[in-house]
Order: structure tokens, then C-alpha cells, then sequence
């Protein structure tokens, strides 16, 4: 038989083997060396192959997936096949990584544990012959965890990791292999889903449920993301929280309260509402009998286009053209109400309290403006509710919201009973401040000053945000005034 050393090099092994020219190493090759190195690489790629698959087809969007399948995709189909029965899928991607990282590891342990303990046995000499089975095992040790190495890195974490990043792709390419060995090893796959199944139950599950739904926390958690990468603007984003916080939304946050709405008396002449239109630019105009609280009507300004050209009817007042009002209470969620106003065709709702007096009134451009943000058209008042002074100072109307303000401020202000900023100051001062003065109230690191009042109700607040340092001076000054005798 041929010296080993005349055979080509196939690795350290044999070298080892070689060199030691014992028994054993006459019987091995660099052929055989080879086929053994070659299959151990086999099985891992094996095992590459299942564990990608899985991650692959795992990291899908199935909603995706079908609807690809319903438009006659074939490999998506294939993939909806596959996967109809988790279980079974689950199971044959399982006796494929087990099937490989057993093999692999019985393979390497079996073909370079026993030469090389043979070398070590050669090299040492008779005083190590004692020790053949601590070696041999200290050998197989070693080999095994090598393997384990070499079959988790390559085996497992880079492959699902690609597979993370290509999903449909792999998983196109994958399918095909993985229905063949789901459709070979079927009688032995049927065995473990029964198996699992069994087990899962007695452990109080339901071994057939899924969850494939996307719950709105998800696409919350995607949208942040989506941000984060640049791939959604930031006004989408806001628009799309907006959608999901749109059923929680009460009319009554969004209402133009009964004292800002302009309004005409049912006996007017029909030239006050010509006049309103004209100049506050409303298209629609409630319509009021005795007081503004008892809304009974709502004229369309396109009503009164039939007189233009012609003098308007004396004898004719706004009852005997208004139409009927529709009414809503102030506790309807805003994505009811959109859905009512647009089945129904109407533009503007009169929103009622309790004690069925009117609260306000809300339009659909309200709705809409609460997903996309202000609506400005030709006919709107261009003063900003929220003006930016400078980083640190805001001047708003009092009618703004809470909730407006928090996120201006970057705080988060106290609930009350009170739904505007006006309200929230009112109720620091203790008292309704009086035009003319400018009356300060601080709340942690804010300063809310009146700039302007009008019938009894705030217009312009300011808002200061201060540093910490200076609020907590002022907070040692006023106690310093109160102790002071």
C-alpha cells in the first residue's frame, strides 16, 4: 500500500496520521480524509438550508402571501400549501435541522476522534496506553464542540440572519425542496404533529390557532420604525397615529362651542344671512329661534344664490328656508359620526348636551382636520392658533386644546374640568382675569400669561417654558413672601 505522505495533502489530519506512522494512519487516505471533510460541510449546509427556510417563510407577511396566491402566484401558492398546517410544517424543518446536526456531529466524532487518539497513543508511547479512553473521549469532546461551533455559525445564525433580510426570497427558492421532503417524509412527520398536537393540548392549548392578525400596537411599533429609517415622513406618521386615535376622539373635543358660532335668528330677513356669508365666508349657517341655544335649522348659502341678480323678498325671513338641522350628542365618538355624516350627505351637525341644549356645532372639515391637520382655505381667518415666538415662548388663543398644548410644550398638563388651555389657566388663578391686566400663573417650568380677554372669556395666552434653575428662583422667592411678616 502506498505511503499516505505520497497521497495530496487533504489536511491537518492527515498529516497527523502520517507523521505518526502507526497501524491506523496506513489505513486512511487523503481521498477518504476528503469525503469525510466534504460530508461533515454537507450536512451543515443542511442544516443551513432548513434553518434559513424557516426564518424565511416564518418572517412573511401571510396577508401578503395570499393575496399573491389568489392572483395566481405559483410559489406563493406552494407557500400557502406549506404552511396550511403549521404543524406539519413546523415538523418538517425539524427533521431536517436535527437530522443534519446529529449526523454531522456522529460523523466528525466517529471519523477523526479514533485516528487522532491512535496519533496521540503513537506519539506518546506506552505510558499513555492507560489513558486510551480518556483520550479518545477527551478527543470526541473537543471535535463535537468544534462542530457545534462551526454548524451554529454556519449552520444557523448567518443564514437566518440573510434570511431575515430576504424573506420573499428565500422562501421562493425554498419552497420546492422543503413540499419534497414534507411529501417524502410524511408518514414519519404525521407521527410527530400527532405527537406535538397531543402534547400541546394536555399543556391546555389549541394546537391549531394562529395568530395572524396585526394588531394596532404593531403597526404602531412598524410606523416608528419606518420613521427611525426615513422611509415614512413625519406627517405621514402623525397622520396614520391620528387614523388610530380617531374612534377615540369625542365630537365634544372638536366642537366649535355654541359661543363662537355665528348664527341668524329664524324672522330675520334673509339679507342678515347674506350678510354673515359674506363676511365670515360660511357656506352653512345655524339657524335659531328666540336664543342661540335652541338651534331649530341650518341655511345653505346656495339657497340664497336663486335671489342674486334681483332684490331679496322682504316678505321672506331665514324659517322659510332653512333646512333641517341635523343633531348629534356631544359624547359620539368622531369615526362614528364621519361615518353617519358621509352616508347621510351632510356637512355640518349640531352637537347637543345632556340637558339637550346646544353645545356647539361640528362640521366634516372638523373630522378630517383632526387626522391631516388644519384645513386652510380662501375663506379662513390665516391667525395661527399656535403662534412660535422663539424655542421657548408660544402665543395661543385660549380655545386651544389641551392636548394641543402638551405637545407644544412637550408636557404633559393635569386633567380637569376644563378642555381648553383658557379653562386650564382659569383654574390655576382661581379666578376670570379681566381684560387689561396681565395676570401670570405657573405651572412646574411653564409661565401662562393673559395677554387679552373679551366678554368674559381669554383670547391670547403666552406660554414661557423657563429652565429649571430660574423656576426653582422663583419658587424660593414666593415663599420668601409669604414667610415674610
Amino acid at each position: 500500500m502506498d505511503d499516505p505522505g505520497s497521497e495530496p495533502a487533504a489536511g491537518f489530519i492527515l498529516q497527523i496520521l502520517a507523521a505518526s506512522g502507526g497501524s491506523s494512519a496506513a489505513g486512511v487516505t487523503a481521498t477518504e480524509i476528503t469525503l469525510k471533510i466534504l460530508l461533515l460541510l454537507f450536512l451543515i449546509l443542511v442544516n443551513a438550508f432548513f434553518a434559513m427556510s424557516e426564518i424565511a417563510i416564518i418572517s412573511l407577511n401571510d396577508n401578503k402571501i395570499q393575496k399573491m396566491a389568489d392572483e395566481g402566484n405559483k410559489k406563493a401558492r406552494q407557500i400557502v400549501r406549506l404552511t396550511s398546517n403549521p404543524s406539519n410544517f413546523l415538523s418538517t424543518i425539524q427533521i431536517g435541522v436535527t437530522l443534519a446536526g446529529f449526523l454531522a456531529s456522529a460523523s466528525a466524532a466517529k471519523s477523526f476522534a479514533d485516528p487522532l487518539t491512535q496519533w496521540m497513543l503513537s506519539a506518546g508511547g506506552a505510558a499513555l496506553h492507560p489513558y486510551a479512553s480518556l483520550i479518545s473521549g477527551v478527543f470526541i469532546v473537543v471535535i463535537t464542540l468544534l462542530v457545534s461551533f462551526f454548524s451554529l455559525v454556519l449552520g444557523e445564525l448567518a443564514p437566518k440572519r440573510i434570511a431575515m433580510q430576504i424573506p420573499e426570497k428565500v422562501a421562493y427558492k425554498a419552497v420546492g425542496p422543503l413540499l419534497f421532503v414534507a411529501r417524502a417524509a410524511k408518514p414519519f412527520i404525521r407521527l410527530l404533529s400527532f405527537s406535538t398536537n397531543s402534547v400541546v393540548r394536555l399543556l391546555g392549548f389549541n394546537p391549531n390557532a394562529s395568530q395572524n392578525t396585526v394588531t394596532e400596537e404593531e403597526i404602531r411599533m412598524m410606523v416608528d420604525a419606518g420613521g427611525e429609517h426615513g422611509v415614512i415622513e413625519d406627517d405621514q406618521k402623525e397622520m396614520i397615529f391620528n387614523v388610530f386615535e380617531f374612534d377615540d376622539i369625542y365630537v365634544s373635543d372638536i366642537m366649535t362651542h355654541r359661543t363662537d358660532m355665528a348664527a341668524v335668528e329664524a324672522n330675520d330677513p334673509l339679507a342678515d344671512a347674506v350678510s354673515i356669508a359674506i363676511n365670515d365666508g360660511y357656506s352653512r349657517i345655524p339657524v335659531y329661534d328666540d336664543e342661540p341655544d335652541n338651534i331649530i335649522g341650518i341655511i345653505y348659502v346656495k339657497d340664497l344664490l336663486k335671489y342674486v341678480g334681483s332684490s331679496l323678498p322682504e316678505e321672506k325671513t331665514l324659517r322659510d328656508i332653512m333646512r333641517e338641522a341635523y343633531y348629534v350628542p356631544e359624547t359620539k365618538r368622531c369615526g362614528e359620526l364621519f361615518k353617519e355624516m358621509t352616508a347621510r350627505h351632510v356637512q355640518m351637525a349640531i352637537v347637543v348636551d345632556e340637558y339637550g341644549g346646544t353645545a356647539g356645532l361640528v362640521t366634516l372639515e372638523d373630522l378630517l382636520e383632526t387626522i391631516v391637520g388644519n384645513i386652510q382655505d380662501e375663506y379662513d381667518n390665516e391667525d395661527e392658533e399656535i403662534a412660535k415666538i422663539n424655542e421657548t415662548t408660544f402665543t395661543v388663543e385660549g380655545t386651544t386644546s389641551i392636548d394641543e398644548i402638551d405637545d407644544i410644550v412637550g408636557a404633559e398638563l393635569p386633567e380637569g374640568d376644563y378642555d381648553t388651555v383658557a379653562g386650564f389657566v382659569i383654574s390655576l388663578l382661581g379666578f376670570l382675569p379681566k381684560d387689561g391686566d396681565l395676570n401670570t400663573a405657573e405651572y412646574k417650568n411653564l409661565r401662562f400669561t393673559v395677554l387679552s380677554v373679551e366678554d368674559r372669556r381669554i383670547g391670547k395666552i403666552k406660554i414661557e417654558i423657563m429652565p429649571s434653575e430660574q423656576k426653582d428662583g422663583n419658587s424660593r422667592e414666593k415663599d420668601a413672601e409669604r414667610q415674610a411678616p
